[in-house]
């Protein structure tokens, strides 16, 4: 179970929402909204017929309803409990004369106006205690707490005792704000995530003249959670800019048959239009490729390979073979075509087809062919051009001009064409034609540590931004993207 931020779109970015009776982290820097989210969160906590139990550290109420003023937050609701603690200097106790006293925001003391306690972890605990159990609390902010501990042990252990009395005492789910790292000094090893069970991160930034928030979730354990960044507004809230694209309701999609893909690309390749896929020369493609390709064929789709130079058919051969299957087998049935720009394959068979790089529209014949059989059988067709193998042996203009008679001239509804690019080494101008022309773009490289990456670049659906790990496996398709969790 999850409860909701009252934000849709945040909820989405959590995986649902934030899971119940944990505790999440809202950090950032002054005017990034923690406040707003936190009180929202309870807000939609009332909604539904929840306690919630405000926890501030910096605002008295009536501080509180000033900034809540633009958003419909009942501070008076009967289920929600407002309360506050602070620690205020004047105090002198026999042990420590120094030591802040434990008082609320209006500056009375906790227990007792004759008795006042020191700020310490065990009489925070205790007064706390008096307002469980509840199912949603919101603690605005930690830094309230500094004065607690004086060293990172002590403070440590004050913390997460705290968090516990929330989640596990109180059985609530519960929000906590925190000015970036600042509550937990450097010197006491900096940050609050390793207590939490997530973190959220607002910012704000230049945008133009402007300065805008945005907002990300690094951490969530446990959840396969979106990582990327988003907008925020403060129109009824904190309310979190969806990036989805529009899409048609006509549109259908290509399916990979690679674990965790097709769920990147928010269902698969766009049918009827081009993809491309950007590598950096290092990047190992030939399982991806293979994969999809012959999963589609599976599917009685007819692919059509332009390969690179390196793709001989022996190279082709051992592939294929990997899948339990021939280069032979598939050329007879009808299954590949391979339009072999380089004259390198020597192959006697009908559906190896070398064209006249030098004619006017060079590949063309082989792609009328191909779509006369295409008509025939009524089948899709996908389409593997290497963006590479092409510039190597069709000047600019042609180039180009193929491009346009593909999409126009020779693409149906259901048929796709992949183009893959490697962008060390072809021209700048020429990988952001077929980017700009490309109704999807996936990238994939080799990160600094050695790991593969697949990230989703462009295209429809809300997808677009995200990124996973590639992984090889022993057994086919031989690859799989692995979703971020924690």
């Amino acid at each position: 179970m999850v409860a909701t931020t009252g934000d849709d779109v945040l909820d989405r970015i959590l995986g649902g929402g934030i899971p119940d009776e944990r505790s999440v982290v809202v950090t950032g820097g002054p005017g990034t909204g923690k406040s707003t989210l936190a009180m929202q969160f309870l807000q939609a906590g009332l909604e539904n017929g929840e306690q919630g139990l405000f926890i501030t550290t910096e605002q008295t109420v009536d501080e509180l309803r000033d900034t809540f003023a633009p958003f419909d937050f009942d501070l008076d609701h009967s289920d929600l409990t407002v309360t506050s603690l602070h620690a205020r200097p004047g105090a002198h106790f026999e042990e420590d004369e120094d030591e802040m006293t434990l008082t609320n925001l209006e500056g009375q003391n906790i227990f007792s106006a004759e008795f006042p306690v020191p700020f310490r972890p065990q009489y925070v605990r205790r007064f706390l205690d008096r307002f469980g159990p509840v199912d949603r609390v919101a603690f605005d902010s930690l830094s309230g707490l500094r004065p607690m501990s004086t060293d990172t042990a002590s403070f440590r252990r004050a913390l997460l005792d705290l968090i516990r009395l929330f989640t596990d005492d109180f059985g609530a789910t519960t929000v906590l704000t925190s000015e970036r790292d600042s509550d937990v000094p450097d010197e006491w090893g900096g940050g609050i995530d390793y207590a939490v069970h997530g973190v959220v991160e607002a910012r704000r930034a230049p945008v133009g003249s402007d300065f805008r928030t945005f907002v990300r979730v690094p951490k969530l354990r446990g959840v396969d959670h979106d990582t990327r960044e988003f907008g925020v507004v403060f129109d009824t809230g904190f309310d979190v800019v969806s990036r989805s694209q529009p899409t048609s309701n006509a549109v259908t999609r290509l399916q990979t048959g690679i674990e965790g893909v097709d769920d990147l690309l928010g269902g698969g390749i766009v049918r009827g239009g081009t993809a491309t896929l950007l590598h950096d020369g290092r990047a190992t493609l030939d399982e991806i490729l293979a994969s999809i390709y012959l999963h589609r064929i599976q599917q009685g789709e007819q692919l059509v390979l332009i390969p690179h130079v390196t793709m001989t058919p022996d190279r082709a051969s051992s592939v294929v073979e990997e899948f339990g299957t021939t280069l032979d087998a598939l050329l007879d049935a009808d299954a590949m075509v391979v339009v072999d720009v380089h004259d390198v394959w020597n192959v006697d068979h009908e559906n190896v087809v070398v064209p006249d790089v030098d004619a006017d529209a060079p590949l063309r014949e082989a792609f009328e062919d191909v779509r006369r059989r295409r008509d025939e059988s009524d089948g899709p067709v996908v389409v593997s051009k290497n963006l590479t193998a092409l510039y190597q042996t069709i000047d600019d203009t042609k180039l180009r001009d193929l491009r346009y008679w593909i999409e126009g001239g020779f693409l149906g509804p259901d048929d796709v064409v992949v183009v893959v690019v490697n962008q060390r080494s072809l021209p700048e101008q020429l990988v952001e034609f077929y980017v700009d022309a490309a109704r999807q773009c996936l990238r994939t490289w080799v990160h600094d540590t050695g790991t593969q990456v697949l990230a989703y670049e462009k295209g429809p659906g809300e997808c677009v931004g995200g990124s996973r790990f590639v992984e090889f496996v022993e057994e086919a398709p031989f690859v799989r993207v692995r979703p971020s969790t924690a």
